[in-house]
């Protein structure tokens, strides 16, 4: 099986009788939708939450709704009654009377009607405190944060009306001291129901390591190859891309190739790297830059409350993957601004920019609240509007998550101990993520039907999907998760390598072809000597454009004495 599906099934649907549904609010875990006449005037408004089994309903002005559904319905008491299909237990709670009539329920709604639509776990759960919470409507919600040395807490508030409520933790979430309600199975894995209002989930602080490769073992050989390449990509460093996701690998490049002139004490050299840098680089973070070309500068799009660079790509003018391509402008940024301070200060203002558009902390009215991150699933969505059938998706977790590391990297050069905690927040979500959904050994998906890979290309909100978007290449599946393979992604677990590798290249020449480079760098994770081996029959072109011959050495180099421990 190539694909696991969680289809939406219309059991129940409601008809509130209004042409138009609009969202009309947000906040942190919940969406509310206005219902409204042909005239615009509004009937009622529906709060549907991330994680709660409740969808609640409020009528504004008085009018009848019908509820039909493809099973039964039972009246259990004066207001709340009980569906049953194919063995799904579902539940009806309205405060105005109503007319059941087999399959069908006509609420006789009046202004301040509440009407809430549940799920029940299908076993091992207590219908009535379902029942009981289903009189409490959800009236906000928020997540928070805090960081430490050792932990990273997040925690998720949900304010009821009248009494506590039920919330579905995901299968990655750590919480603990609720009573348990039941488990549903989802696409996500086995999500525990917990009765209340409050949540704290804890998971242990990130490695935040450095943008500069450990090389301080590597040999006096390896040393003069390693320079003798850096010369040569040094030498021939050019930029040429002018769209925001290949333009901006560039720019991650040529970062890579500065850090690894600093490693070596190569001054000449990163002089060299620097200058080539700060001038491209600069360029694209001009604000006026539009005044002077037709490309590399960004402008403020107020249709979408966010910034578009030009040119765009992979659909980036209408909000596509901006945290992948950011990220790449963001990580070049802060590489450059540890060793360049007089740009730090031309360009500081900009970066910012880029980091609010894609990760702003707070809504305002230029940007909205972490566009990007979905802090119940605890990870990104790339699409701009979603418009899937099977909802929002996200095919780079690696690179959603260079985005975050490069944004600790930009907090480092900046000092900046708030965006150093976001930053670790949305990297230990990210990564956690990445590494149970996309490159797990046993993919959650293992709960449901069978699934025939031991990772995913793309993660829907309705789907698990072995395919990317642009090859169907299997080498391709996992290679969009490992790119761009920098000093961040040591949250990269060696125990699944091996198989991961195998799954899509189970000779040697399979690894030819798009994403050489990185898959030879993800196998020194565990086997450096192969890896070295695979890198002799490296073919030139399959180098990506944000990688370079002279840091794929580094990184096997750095990986071959971190496993043995060689010294020089």
């Amino acid at each position: 099986t190539n694909a696991i599906f969680a289809t939406h099934i219309a059991d129940i649907s409601v008809d509130l009788g209004t042409p138009d549904h609009l969202v009309q609010n947000y906040d942190d875990l919940s969406v509310v939708v206005a219902h409204q006449t042909a005239s615009g005037q509004s009937l009622a408004q529906t709060r549907v939450t991330h994680g709660s089994p409740f969808v609640f309903t409020t009528l504004d002005r008085p009018a009848p709704v019908t509820i039909t559904t493809t099973g039964v319905i039972t009246q259990l008491s004066g207001h709340t009654y009980s569906v049953v299909i194919a063995g799904r237990r579902y539940g009806l709670y309205s405060t105005a009377s109503a007319t059941m009539a087999g399959q069908t329920l006509i609420i006789n709604g009046e202004k301040g009607s509440l009407i809430s639509v549940f799920t029940i776990p299908s076993g091992g759960a207590d219908q009535g405190q379902y029942f009981t919470d289903a009189a409490h409507p959800i009236s906000d919600t928020a997540v928070s944060y805090q960081t430490s040395n050792t932990s990273i807490t997040t925690t998720y508030r949900l304010t009821t009306e009248g009494g506590s409520t039920l919330f579905a933790t995901t299968p990655n979430m750590n919480v603990r001291g609720h009573q348990s309600e039941g488990t549903f199975t989802t696409l996500l894995g086995r999500q525990l129901v917990l009765a209340g209002n409050t949540f704290s989930d804890a998971q242990p602080a990130p490695t935040m390591p450095s943008a500069q490769l450990p090389l301080g073992n590597i040999t006096s050989s390896e040393r003069s190859d390693l320079i003798q390449k850096l010369t040569v990509d040094t030498n021939t460093l050019d930029f040429t891309q002018t769209d925001t996701y290949f333009g901006g690998k560039e720019l991650y490049r040529a970062a890579n190739l500065l850090e690894l002139a600093e490693a070596l004490d190569q001054p000449t050299l990163a002089d060299t790297i620097k200058t080539k840098l700060a001038a491209r680089l600069g360029e694209w973070l001009d604000p006026q830059g539009s005044a002077t070309r037709d490309d590399r500068f960004f402008y403020y799009d107020s249709s979408y409350d966010g910034v578009v660079g030009v040119q765009a790509s992979y659909g980036s003018d209408s909000f596509n993957d901006h945290d992948f391509h950011y990220g790449y402008f963001i990580y070049a940024s802060a590489v450059l601004a540890k060793y360049d301070r007089a740009f730090y200060e031309a360009n500081a203002p900009m970066v910012n920019v880029l980091i609010s558009d894609i990760a702003s902390t707070q809504q305002s009215s230029l940007f909205p609240k972490l566009r990007y991150f979905d802090s119940y699933v605890g990870h990104s969505w790339a699409s701009g509007n979603g418009d899937f059938a099977d909802g929002n998706n996200q095919e780079s977790s690696s690179e959603a998550i260079n985005a975050w590391y490069g944004m600790y990297l930009w907090s480092q050069a900046s000092n900046n101990k708030s965006l150093a905690s976001e930053s670790e927040w949305l990297y230990a979500h990210e990564t956690l993520s990445a590494q149970t959904l996309w490159l797990s050994a046993t993919p959650p998906a293992s709960v449901g039907p069978s699934y025939a890979h031991p990772t995913a290309g793309i993660i829907w909100g309705g789907k698990i999907d072995y395919s990317t978007f642009f090859s169907p290449r299997p080498q391709a599946m996992l290679g969009i998760q490992l790119i761009p393979m920098s000093p961040g992604q040591g949250y990269l677990d060696k125990t699944n390598v091996n198989q991961n590798i195998a799954s899509v290249a189970p000779n040697a020449s399979d690894l030819e072809g798009q994403f050489q480079d990185y898959m030879i760098m993800y196998q020194a994770l565990t086997n450096p000597a192969l890896a070295l081996k695979e890198a002799a029959n490296l073919t030139p072109q399959n180098v990506d454009n944000a990688n370079s011959i002279s840091y794929l050495y580094a990184w096997l180099y750095s990986s071959e004495h971190s496993i043995t421990g060689k010294n020089n």
